[in-house]
């Protein structure tokens, strides 16, 4: 559900909402970094997601094919298998 969607269900203004969401990020952050210590890391599973920005390798103009910007891109992502932990 979008910020806007909620803002109009609930009839709480969106900057509410959105320093909500930080306060209760950071609180996460913070108790992850306390509680999750000296874990045992027994299984690594990594994946790629794959996307592009504005069109696809295949279909850039000549003009475009030094450009980074534009073209395929990949997110890698790293998990422990048990705990489902993702590696930053």
């Amino acid at each position: 559900m979008s910020v806007r969607s909620v803002e109009r269900v609930t009839g709480v203004h969106r900057d509410t909402i959105l320093r909500l969401l930080v306060l209760a990020g950071n609180r996460c952050e913070r108790m992850m970094q306390r509680k999750i210590e000296h874990l045992t890391v027994q299984d690594v599973e990594a994946d790629e997601i794959w996307g592009f920005v504005q069109k696809k390798e295949g279909h850039k103009w000549p003009h475009e094919e030094e450009s980074l910007e534009i073209g395929d891109v990949y997110c890698f992502v790293a998990m422990e298998r048990n705990t489902k932990l993702v590696w930053a």
